[in-house]
């Protein structure tokens, strides 16, 4: 009976561990593919992976960031608009001010920097929620850009960017592979090196991380500087794919980020989560997205399943680290035995 119980304990603990929702997008992954070659004779894997990567880029790339503000317990709306603000900025540089493609990425990736700077400044001194932050400056960024730009259209994207993200290396789109080697240069940094660790321990317990001095408030700022640019990267990379920015390209990028960085195991409370399960989830959208279009499925409830799987994957990976760090926290001595008196 004992052993029967110790199975059965080992099977809760292990479906709300935060690596069962990765696992079950890696079995979601292979399912759908199996149910392609199945449903879809034509249908080619290699290339379909390849056109899965470079969708998985975009979305991935603001999933990457989404999990940097996460993981410190935050979160980011502003990055609809800070994504299309970095195509349309790096577009109209280059193309109309004849600005180097280069410089132009710089400085657009500075700009989106410097929004995340004051998103993680507000945050982290004036205490404020970073999601009425976030959304306040989402619409400050829309609206900057429409007068910066002046209600003209969007020029075309310079075509070195173009001409890198349809580029294939080994069969595989350049910009998937980019992403998927970032990802995993992020996972390594993250629990790897002493950024990574202030990183974890600022979302895992903000006031232990005070008390054993790290600066959670630069930390904090950091966290979304990077969020900023990575969002900004994602739209410069997807104004290269439909090769003229449009206002607003970054609006349907958030909800599936979030939902990626979710079902890869991320905890909303902080502190718990990773850059690999990240990736994993957003393979899982963009494969259910990509077999939905084949099934001509609307775009409506396609929604519904991502809002599915979503609260699925937060109701099989239990409470958050906070509450799981007061639950596992072992019971105070009495006075008498911590002053060595007792037996």
């Amino acid at each position: 009976m004992n052993q029967l119980l110790d199975v059965l304990g080992t099977g809760l603990d292990l479906l709300r561990s935060r690596r069962f929702p990765a696992a079950l997008a890696i079995a979601g992954i292979v399912g759908l593919f199996l149910a392609a070659l199945f449903m879809f004779p034509s249908f080619d894997s290699y290339s379909d992976i390849s056109e899965l990567t470079l969708f998985g880029a975009f979305v991935g790339f603001v999933a990457a960031g989404e999990t940097l503000v996460i993981l410190i317990g935050g979160v980011d709306l502003s990055a609809p608009w800070v994504m299309t603000t970095g195509g349309i900025l790096v577009a109209g540089w280059a193309t109309a001010q004849h600005v180097p493609t280069v410089v132009a990425i710089i400085g657009a990736l500075a700009v989106a920097g410097c929004v995340g700077a004051v998103n993680g400044i507000i945050v982290a001194w004036l205490g404020l929620s970073p999601v009425i932050v976030t959304l306040a400056t989402n619409g400050l960024v829309e609206g900057g850009l429409l007068a910066y730009e002046r209600g003209m259209s969007p020029l075309n994207v310079p075509t070195p960017i173009t001409h890198w993200v349809y580029t294939k290396v080994w069969g595989l789109s350049s910009a998937g592979i980019f992403w998927i080697v970032a990802s995993v240069i992020l996972a390594i940094l993250l629990r790897r090196s002493t950024p990574g660790f202030r990183h974890l321990a600022t979302g895992g317990n903000r006031i232990a991380a005070v008390l054993s001095g790290v600066p959670t408030r630069l930390v904090t700022v950091g966290a979304y500087c990077g969020c900023s640019v990575l969002c900004a990267l994602a739209g410069i990379l997807y104004s290269g794919f439909v090769q003229i920015p449009y206002y607003g390209m970054g609006d349907p990028f958030l909800f599936e980020a979030v939902a990626g960085a979710v079902i890869g195991g991320l905890a909303f409370t902080g502190g718990e989560g990773s850059f690999v399960g990240t990736l994993i989830g957003v393979l899982f959208i963009v494969t259910l997205n990509q077999f939905m279009s084949a099934l001509n499925v609307s775009a409506g409830v396609v929604d519904l399943i991502y809002g599915g799987a979503i609260l699925f994957a937060l109701a099989v990976s239990g409470p958050g680290s906070a509450q799981k760090a007061l639950t596992k926290r072992p019971a105070r001595r009495p006075a008498a035995q911590e002053a060595g008196t007792g037996p």
